[in-house]
């Protein structure tokens, strides 16, 4: 039960499904409008597929249809090329369903010990991984016992307290960032107070040499040239 585009993987999938069941021995239902932008060959892979009998696709389902799918699935492959979460997985195990799910995307990590991996950019393990989960009753038992774990992970109680840890650590961030930011303010005023005594000495500096100039005029007279030439003070 998910939306159908490319990064959903729904024409790999379903080549691998044609590969893994070729007596057709079980059906791939597929449920979720098409997102714009969506290359029209992956709804015409689907209406092949659908002719062919081993795909029935309900589009966009209602809430209830979608419970009904998920209870009446044996399990549950969603084998995204990439996701930023992937709600489907949660709600698969809610209903304690097995499922088959990507290797090396966020869905690895939402499902945990919960779900079978495979890589979803390998046809041929998705085959091989098809027909394990549809094959093997003990790994399929396995996934459901570790489902209980994986959704209290989610729990709101749980959620609820990783959000006030996360609240807390960005309050200390934010003691720290103000630490930094007054010690930043320190060093501008220090700077400051820098420039303005190296100003002082500039200016004292500045000073010094118009005195000494002005000494120098005092015993010196200028000639024509612009030469300065020693001038006895008593003549």
């Amino acid at each position: 039960c998910s939306a159908i585009s490319v990064r959903k993987n729904h024409l790999r999938l379903m080549r691998a499904w044609k590969r893994a069941f070729p007596n057709r021995e079980r059906l791939l239902v597929l449920a979720g409008r098409t997102l714009p932008g969506t290359p029209p060959e992956v709804a015409d892979a689907i209406r092949q597929a659908e002719a062919e009998g081993f795909v029935r696709s309900r589009g966009l389902v209602a809430d209830l249809e979608r419970e009904r799918l998920y209870a009446g699935a044996d399990f549950v492959v969603y084998p995204s090329l990439y996701e930023g979460f992937g709600m489907p997985i949660l709600e698969a195990l809610r209903h304690g369903k097995p499922v088959l799910t990507s290797s090396g995307t966020s869905t690895e990590e939402v499902g945990g010990a919960a779900v079978l991996l495979a890589d979803p950019g390998n046809e041929d393990d998705l085959v091989q991984k098809l027909r394990q989960i549809a094959d093997d009753e003990t790994l399929r038992a396995r996934l459901r016992a570790n489902a209980p774990a994986v959704l209290a992970r989610y729990s709101l109680e749980n959620v609820a307290k990783q959000l006030h840890a996360t609240v807390g650590e960005v309050r200390l961030v934010g003691r720290s960032y103000e630490a930094v930011m007054d010690r930043m303010k320190l060093m501008a005023r220090l700077s400051q107070r820098s420039v303005s005594e190296m100003d002082q000495v500039r200016a004292g500096a500045i000073d010094f040499q118009a005195e000494q100039s002005a000494r120098l005029h005092a015993a010196y007279t200028v000639v024509t040239g612009g030469d300065l030439v020693k001038v006895d003070a008593k003549q």
